[in-house]
């Protein structure tokens, strides 16, 4: 439950959606190159995952791909993975290069990533700035207030 909320936080949640498929991928990937079959890829890769949705979704690939079903069809079935994933993985699987094709598409969302991370610090950098002034113009206030009163009661 708190896995699926996490996802629908407006703006968070689809930095850290971006970031999952981008370690799924990324894992995947990499544990296909060194020869590991798809099948057991899956399921390492499920473990890596950090969301018990995409856990699931994996292992459930995972048990397609064992039945005779290719990874792309198996994956798009899940309703989690987007179309750019699915495409890239089907194209792989055509040309034979499916660890390409993943490697490709976690560079894509690396980037798409760090480009979000990078909007999001921009947008929030001016109601930082305010928040501090707020703050700053407070504690002055604070403190100059008290010694104005201590001067006037003296005179």
């Amino acid at each position: 439950m708190i896995d699926k909320l996490k996802l629908k936080i407006p703006v968070f949640g689809e930095i850290e959606r971006l970031s999952i498929l981008d370690e799924v991928a990324r894992t995947l990937s990499l544990i296909i190159s060194s020869g590991t079959s798809i099948i057991e890829g899956l399921n390492i890769t499920s473990n890596v995952a950090g969301n018990i949705l995409f856990k699931k979704a994996l292992d459930e690939s995972a048990d397609l791909v064992e039945k005779g079903i290719p990874l792309s069809q198996a994956l798009d079935n899940q309703g989690i993975f987007p179309p750019t994933l699915v495409q890239m993985v089907k194209v792989g699987e055509a040309s034979g290069k499916i660890d390409d094709g993943l490697l490709r598409v976690s560079q894509y969302y690396e980037r798409d990533v760090n480009l979000r991370i990078k909007t999001l610090t921009t947008s929030i950098e001016p109601f930082l700035i305010i928040t501090l002034g707020i703050a700053v113009a407070f504690l002055i206030f604070s403190v100059i207030t008290p010694i104005y009163s201590i001067i006037s009661k003296i005179q």
